[in-house]
């Protein structure tokens, strides 16, 4: 499972899985709780790997992976307390448009992602 930091409104790092499957990114409802994300729509029923379970969509209007700043958007909310996993949250993949090359280092297990024109790489342990 690749792990990456997230930060949300200036707060974490929260540790995110990188869920290439997901369509929505989730975070735990008491971070959102701590954060006051506010409420944008009403909860709704999700389905992963972990069985079902009610979301409540939250506004988020800064985040960034690692370095890299992501656009204002909506994310849903569920209890991920039960889970033993220790995630703060799982991550969709639309924020990897982000970046040109994605490397996967598997010896040191890590993903390396490079941002662009800037030259700079940000590694996800």
């Amino acid at each position: 499972m690749a792990l990456v930091p997230v930060f949300i409104e200036g707060k974490g790092p929260y540790s995110f899985a990188l869920d290439t499957g997901a369509s929505r990114t989730t975070v735990d409802s008491k971070i959102a709780e701590e954060l006051g994300l506010l409420t944008a729509g009403g909860e709704t029923q999700v389905t992963g790997v972990g069985g079902k379970a009610i979301a409540r969509p939250v506004r988020v209007k800064s985040w960034r992976v690692a370095e890299t700043d992501l656009p204002a958007t909506t994310i849903d909310a569920l209890d991920l307390s039960d889970r033993t996993t220790g995630l703060q949250g799982c991550s969709a993949p639309t924020f990897l448009s982000k970046f040109q090359v994605i490397h996967v280092d598997y010896k040191h297990q890590r993903l390396i992602f490079h941002p662009g024109s800037s030259g700079q790489f940000a590694a996800m342990p």
